[in-house]
């Protein structure tokens, strides 16, 4: 059962992932570089749609955003444009090929998870700063954000 989740989800995700990257390879990417430019302000907005921080948690998170987000760009950066160019090139030489679209998909999801996993220090950080009533806060929205997903 665990595995037929995963694959229905991880279809679900390519649905969406594949279309937008292919998009994102073949027009210039200007949006997509618009976001990740502001992608410290972006994390900040995700954050405290589940829980309000001071301007003292602020403080301390920023700079560790910042150096987060230098390094993501001087050391991921390169990765995903060497496969959105690969991508690029494979759809203009040939049909999309299953083969090709599965190795794609393999290295997407393997830099997800490295971004996903790039975060967890900041996650730490985050999570040790939080006093009780912020924890609270935070438990209840992820749980209404859970019961949300399931409900999807």
């Amino acid at each position: 059962m665990a595995g037929r989740v995963r694959r229905d989800c991880s279809a679900v995700m390519w649905r969406w992932w594949l279309p937008m990257l292919i998009w994102a390879s073949l027009s210039g990417c200007s949006s997509y570089q618009l976001a990740y430019n502001h992608l410290d302000r972006l994390l900040f907005s995700w954050v405290e749609d589940y829980v309000d921080l001071t301007s003292a948690q602020r403080a301390v998170l920023e700079p560790q955003v910042q150096q987060w987000h230098t390094q993501h760009r001087q050391t991921q950066l390169p990765r995903y444009k060497d496969l959105l160019v690969a991508m690029r090139t494979g759809l203009q030489s040939a049909p999309l090929d299953a083969v090709l679209a599965e190795q794609w998909q393999a290295e997407a999801e393997t830099r997800w998870l490295e971004l996903r996993s790039s975060l967890v220090p900041l996650s730490i950080t985050l999570l040790e700063q939080l006093d009780i009533a912020q924890q609270q806060a935070l438990l209840k929205a992820l749980r209404r954000r859970i019961e949300v997903q399931r409900d999807e």
